[in-house]
């Protein structure tokens, strides 16, 4: 990552991958004791996004996110306050190399 992008991601998010699914593949409500860490910029601004299903909602706040793996709608977020959001969108931003970052809308 370029330096001056991670100066501008004074945050962090940890992130807990889902682990299970029904026998029908809808997901539980277990996810993995083994957190990833990200640097993030989380700004509390209302934006219109589309969740999952193609609606449009307004979501609160959305967080820049230092990731170049591969993050889903399905991982649990928690804040630096401890807080968990209920994600409305998430997505994936690539420049020529692949994967640069992420914006996750809640």
């Amino acid at each position: 990552m370029e330096k001056d992008f991670l100066d501008m991601l004074p945050h962090t998010i940890t992130t807990y991958a889902l682990v299970s699914r029904t026998s029908a593949g809808y997901p539980v409500e277990a996810h993995s004791s083994t957190p990833s860490t990200w640097a993030a910029r989380i700004t509390e601004k209302f934006k219109l996004v589309r969740d999952r299903t193609g609606t449009e909602t307004v979501s609160r706040a959305n967080a820049v996110i230092n990731c170049t793996g591969a993050l889903t709608l399905e991982h649990r977020f928690v804040l630096p306050d401890g807080s968990i959001p209920p994600l409305i969108a998430l997505h994936k931003i690539a420049d020529q190399k692949g994967t640069h970052h992420y914006v996750a809308y809640w």
